[in-house]
């Protein structure tokens, strides 16, 4: 989205692509093997097409996309380190705090916090004798870009691949 492309961008969505440059090339297939057409990005996002995601990473280059991550608070993704056209398909080992870290800063309209897993330690008096809650966290990106993002999570939940994750009320996820 920072770099102009909205939600409703279409790509070719074929069931299977070859990307030149990796091993000599790489095939990215579409989880279901099927071919889907011209899709939007959202609509790539709800039904989780490898093929448009692989052209969007190939678009922008996959040390963008590593650079992003690394924001939004994924610090097993280095953006100095060499990334492939996976690194969109999720072929990277990243823990689920580091997972939860992305997702939350997105959730936040694009403020990063701190992430731990014990937000305070007290005493049987109540005394605090750790406190990890961070109250400003850093805006990462902005807003309306989390905004954004956001709601189109929050349709794989509602109608896509993500749908038996329906909590009953407000969800993203993918």
């Amino acid at each position: 989205l920072e770099h102009g492309i909205d939600p409703e961008t279409m790509f070719d969505a074929p069931a299977s692509m070859d990307f030149p440059g990796c091993d000599p090339s790489c095939t990215i297939n579409n989880y279901d093997f099927e071919d889907h057409g011209s899709l939007t990005l959202r609509a790539a996002t709800h039904q989780s097409i490898n093929t448009v995601y692989a052209q969007l990473i190939d678009r922008l280059g996959p040390q963008a996309v590593a650079e992003m991550a690394q924001r939004l608070g994924v610090s097993a993704i280095d953006p100095a380190r060499p990334y492939g056209i996976s690194l969109a398909l999720g072929a990277y080992e990243v823990s689920p705090l580091d997972m939860a870290a992305g997702y939350a800063t997105l959730a936040n309209r694009g403020r990063r916090q701190h992430v731990t897993p014990i937000l305070r330690v007290l005493d049987r008096r109540g005394n605090v004798l750790e406190d990890h809650r961070a109250p400003e966290g850093e805006q990462v990106i902005a807003p309306e870009v989390a905004d954004t993002v956001s709601n189109v999570l929050e349709g794989v939940i509602a109608g896509g691949t993500g749908e038996a994750a329906d909590i009953g009320r407000p969800a993203a996820g993918k």
